[in-house]
């Protein structure tokens, strides 16, 4: 009897992944917005960097009604998606935390970082032919536990083969026009250079997660209360002026008989 290796990956990193289909009208409505918002701006502020909304004020798209039938497919598919990741959504409320957009000229990228202030992140594309060469979304696996040696997967010169589905060190997905894309936002991601001659058009949002308002004031551990349940600290005192004291009062002067 032939002896057979089976590998197992029982701890995957979920990428969501939906083509939508919308109307050319709304395309063009919202890179026309898009345009409008970043003026005469062409950079973040570095020329190499794509100029992104987030950093410039326009950072509620969602609230806006050229991207409206956007932000529905996205309320849909976040759902859908949390769905598959085992969530009851009856004990889950999702919000729009932040969204703008990212306008990047030929040449500009988008640097390394990951959004510590969400939960979920989602990507939509509003150009792009999949060919990867408008600049692809990398993202970067978040550990590498099979490199066994540490640092093995990210080494130059080493024994570790570049192509193996167990050391990924990140994978990449083309722009390609209708493409949401879903992803933890805690992993680390990049937008490689547009080395195209069009301009990259796309929308981030960032989507938080917390206890429904139904749950009331005792949300189960580890889950956000839902925000309406929140109160904001009062306004920062001046400084000195936690030190002034009132001046004690003066005694009555005596009235001269």
């Amino acid at each position: 009897m032939k002896e057979e290796l089976a590998i197992d990956t029982p701890f995957p990193l979920a990428v969501g992944r939906v083509q939508l289909h919308p109307d050319a009208i709304d395309t063009a409505r919202m890179m026309q917005q898009a345009l409008a918002w970043r003026g005469k701006a062409h950079s973040n502020p570095e020329e190499s960097s794509a100029w992104t909304g987030d950093i410039n004020g326009v950072w509620q798209v969602h609230r806006h009604p050229s991207f409206r039938w956007l932000t529905a497919a996205v309320e849909r598919h976040v759902r859908a998606f949390c769905k598959r990741l085992g969530f009851d959504l009856s004990a889950v409320a999702f919000q729009f935390q932040r969204s703008w957009p990212v306008v990047s000229e030929p040449g500009q990228g988008v640097g390394c970082h990951h959004h510590p202030n969400a939960h979920l992140s989602c990507v939509y594309y509003l150009n792009g032919d999949g060919s990867g060469d408008a600049g692809v979304l990398r993202l970067y696996a978040p550990h590498h536990a099979n490199e066994l040696v540490p640092d093995m997967a990210v080494g130059l010169g080493h024994p570790l083969g570049p192509d193996s589905p167990f050391n990924r060190p990140w994978i990449d997905i083309a722009p390609m026009a209708g493409l949401l894309v879903m992803f933890p936002a805690r992993t680390d991601h990049e937008v490689t250079n547009n080395d195209s001659a069009d301009f990259r058009f796309s929308i981030s949002m960032d989507i938080h997660l917390s206890c429904p308002q139904e749950a009331g004031p005792n949300p189960p551990e580890y889950l956000a209360p839902d925000p309406r349940f929140w109160d904001a600290f009062g306004p920062v005192e001046k400084p000195g002026a936690s030190a002034a004291r009132p001046e004690p009062p003066r005694p009555a002067r005596r009235k001269k008989r």
